[in-house]
């Protein structure tokens, strides 16, 4: 029934390369959706790293080449911070929401916690101008 679907479920095989299989040995909670080699392959060792080890919340923000969005007055809020504060506020406001919305804390806060990672890496690591 449902228990044997279950059991056959986590069973599956994923085919995964060599740098992806050392980070989930060394994270073996790990909950979120395994990248595809397609999606791994234009991620740096940070981006991969971070997804792994953010349970799949920190993804990267783009492809390469692309240009990041600017912060915006949105992330400013998402964060609870006024415009322009301090490297310092930023990364104090983003640790109290993410402690705030953790979804072992708190059920159904996820799109909380999304929130203030997204904008926390708009504010924390801004788009370079040339």
């Amino acid at each position: 029934g449902e228990e044997a679907e279950a059991d056959e479920e986590e069973e599956r095989e994923v085919k995964v390369s060599q740098r992806l299989a050392e980070l989930l040995e060394q994270c073996p909670g790990f909950g979120g959706d395994v990248p595809t080699p397609d999606q791994e392959k234009d991620w740096s060792e940070a981006e991969l790293r971070n997804y792994i080890f953010s349970g799949g919340l920190i993804r990267p923000a783009r492809r390469r080449g692309e240009q990041a969005a600017p912060p915006s007055k949105a992330d400013w809020r998402a964060l609870e911070l006024e415009e322009g504060a301090e490297v310092a506020a930023v990364r104090k406001a983003y640790r109290r929401l993410a402690l705030l919305h953790h979804p072992d804390k708190r059920q159904g806060s996820e799109k909380e916690k999304a929130k203030a990672v997204a904008a926390f890496q708009r504010l924390f690591f801004p788009p370079h101008t040339p």
